[in-house]
């Protein structure tokens, strides 16, 4: 059983320009400590999508003939994705598609198929119950004690928001964070991001409420927008000296924080803890 319906959805779309400064530069409002800077002036269209109902799933069908799901629509806590519908490929899972908050008989784990070849960063988003995703046997990711990457490990794309683990040792070969992807994970307490990693992203860890120290390795380069926000419980963050560039909002409404490292002399970090109010340590091995 299943029935069509439409619904206008917003498009986002980007238009970029970059300018260097020497120390810091604004960016709609915001300062980001070090080197350059992106402007960003967006714009918003309006389109319209098919999408129909399988099951509990809503979903769309693309040119191509693959289908999209793009929203659970159940109370089963163990959700297996279809790999087909109607003879059709699944072959993507949209954001927002498991968000599910307020429902203490929301999803507890998902299960991907091997038709999927791309999931949303944001596909599990706000999904307060997940304890875990299963990906087996598919090309394009793949799962390790519950937590989803792609195939290769390079990418980091969802850590379930209910995982039980207190602590995360980030595999070494992650050289890349999905935005949001420890976002509203209450559990964890420590994490050790991987050697690989350049780049903490925009919201990587929002609203961990239980989250009291982060330990980046010698590659991090760059700390995005709410990096770190309304992480209640934060008191420590460990960066290296390699970091040349921190947004001025990376950590925001962190209340209990009250230091920052450095593994070494670091202006660009000195001057950002000075910012926050809170006490930089130089770290010399």
């Amino acid at each position: 059983m299943f029935r069509l319906y439409k619904m206008a959805i917003l498009a986002l779309g980007a238009v970029t320009a970059s300018t260097a400064f020497f120390a810091c530069a604004a960016n709609n409002n915001q300062t980001e400590f070090i080197a350059g800077v992106v402007n960003k002036n967006s714009k918003t269209e309006s389109v319209a999508e098919e999408y129909n109902i399988y099951k509990d799933f809503e979903y769309n069908i693309g040119d191509d003939g693959n289908i999209s799901i793009t929203r659970y629509l159940g109370e089963e806590s163990s959700v297996k994705v279809p790999s087909y519908i109607n003879g059709l490929p699944v072959s993507a899972i949209s954001s927002h598609c498991f968000q599910n908050e307020d429902n203490p008989h929301a999803v507890k784990s998902v299960a991907i198929p091997s038709t999927v070849s791309s999931v949303s960063a944001l596909a599990f988003y706000k999904s307060k119950y997940l304890q875990k995703i299963i990906c087996e046997k598919n090309g394009s990711y793949a799962d390790s004690n519950g937590v989803l990457y792609t195939a290769d490990f390079a990418n980091l794309v969802a850590y379930p928001e209910n995982r039980q683990n207190k602590e995360f040792i980030m595999p070494d070969t992650v050289t890349t964070i999905y935005c949001n992807a420890f976002s509203y994970c209450d559990n964890i307490e420590r994490v050790v991001l991987s050697p690989m990693l350049e780049v903490i992203p925009d919201y990587a860890f929002s609203e961990n409420a239980s989250l009291k120290e982060v330990q980046a390795q010698h590659n991090i380069k760059s700390v995005g927008y709410a990096a770190f926000n309304k992480c209640k419980s934060l008191m420590k963050i460990s960066l290296p000296s390699s970091v040349i560039k921190i947004n001025e909002q990376a950590v925001i409404e962190c209340d209990k924080l009250e230091c920052i490292e450095a593994a070494g002399s670091n202006d660009c970090i000195m001057e950002f803890a000075d910012s926050l109010g809170v006490s930089y340590k130089s770290l010399y091995n």
